[in-house]
């Protein structure tokens, strides 16, 4: 193990031996992105100096760090959708489940965090173990809206299904000579 100074966080990047040659993987996305949140103004600042930019950069990065991690999560979420099941799909096909989950877990984090802080004081009642019974609402109510966001892709991926097959069979039905009693025979008297 070799750290790797990336101009904040050091990193720990890992060498595995593969035919004699050491070949290190390096984790480029995880040594650029994880800080941006967990270092928030500190990193947009940093940004700025490292590649010259504005002082507007500065003042618009806290608000830009939070879409790149509602992006992240969207591309993860995405990623789940389309590895997960065993059926050969699009990867853009389960866009619309990916968008509503990380749209409705953002929206639940959000109201979770109110209802905690105003209602529910768990803290208060069991003490150290309301904390555990806190992050257990909340990834129970997170894993149910990542199954909803999987239920929607699997309704639409059906709905896409059936309008094919009607496509195919009607274009069966004109491509095939009509029905032996509607056809009409030319040259014969009735």
């Amino acid at each position: 193990v070799d750290p790797v100074q990336a101009g904040g966080p050091t990193l720990y990047v890992y060498t595995t031996a593969e035919s004699g040659k050491a070949k290190r993987i390096r984790l480029t996305c995880v040594v650029k992105i994880a800080p941006c949140n967990a270092r928030g103004g500190v990193t947009g600042a940093w940004i700025a100096a490292q590649f010259s930019l504005s002082n507007a950069f500065v003042v618009l990065w806290p608000y830009l760090h939070w879409v790149l991690a509602a992006l992240f999560a969207l591309l993860t979420v995405e990623t789940i959708y389309y590895l997960a099941p065993q059926v050969k799909q699009r990867f853009l096909s389960t866009l619309p489940g990916a968008i509503l989950c990380v749209v409705c877990w953002i929206a639940l984090s959000h109201l979770l965090g109110i209802y905690f802080y105003y209602f529910a004081n768990y803290n208060r009642t069991y003490g150290a173990l309301g904390a555990v019974m806190a992050v257990m609402t909340w990834l129970y109510w997170g894993f149910f809206i990542l199954l909803a966001g999987c239920e929607l892709n699997s309704e639409l991926e059906l709905e896409r299904e059936k309008e094919r097959q009607a496509s195919n069979l009607s274009a069966n039905l004109s491509a095939t000579e009509p029905l032996p009693g509607n056809r009409q025979n030319a040259g014969h008297a009735a």
